[in-house]
């Protein structure tokens, strides 16, 4: 949903440590918990964004640039609720482009009234862990193709199968590479036979 960055002694440093947890102890009490609106933060977030409250499912958070996610409120899992949510957050930590603090949106569609979720018809929802949000289609056609052509290429990407498809949006760069070295071999199959 947010990636937030919190400033050091500078911005190319870590974030400063006393203004990190104050900010994470608001953010959880309000947007995760819900169960504080008294106070600036709070009164500020009821008056202008009143489903913002209790709209959070997770927040991470990052004490160094160099450092790994760890899970402040919430929980997150590879479960059907998320999608590959701990190799994703993983490799979504880079130093100077990923926030300090992440903050992750609730899926379930129960008491939307309430608050906001990624669980509701929404053009995109960027970046969700959602399942219904993080599989994307790749479709390839070509001038007299068949599926015959693909099959071999399909099953040989690590992850993917002809019959069930792939496990995930990220494994279309290999598959995508598979195809383009198939094409350039058959191209120079082709230019060596004359």
């Amino acid at each position: 949903m947010a990636h937030l960055y919190i400033k050091g002694s500078n911005w190319q440093g870590d974030p400063d440590p006393k203004l990190l947890t104050l900010i994470l102890n608001r953010l959880s009490r309000v947007l995760k918990e819900g169960s504080s609106a008294t106070g600036g933060f709070g009164e500020k977030v009821n008056e202008h964004f009143p489903k913002l409250s209790s709209s959070i499912d997770g927040i991470l958070v990052r004490k160094s640039l160099n450092g790994e996610y760890e899970i402040y409120a919430g929980e997150l899992s590879d479960s059907l609720k998320y999608v590959n949510a701990i190799k994703r957050i993983k490799d979504m930590n880079k130093g100077t482009r990923s926030g300090d603090i992440v903050l992750i949106m609730r899926n379930e569609i129960g008491d939307t009234n309430q608050r906001y979720t990624t669980g509701s018809a929404c053009k995109s929802w960027h970046g969700s862990l959602k399942p219904t949000d993080s599989y994307v289609p790749f479709i390839v056609a070509y001038p007299g193709g068949n599926n015959g052509e693909l099959k071999p290429i399909i099953n040989q990407t690590q992850g993917c199968s002809s019959d069930t498809g792939c496990d995930g949006n990220w494994r279309v760069p290999d598959l995508a590479k598979g195809i383009v070295e198939v094409q350039f071999r058959e191209k120079e199959e082709v230019k060596d036979a004359r």
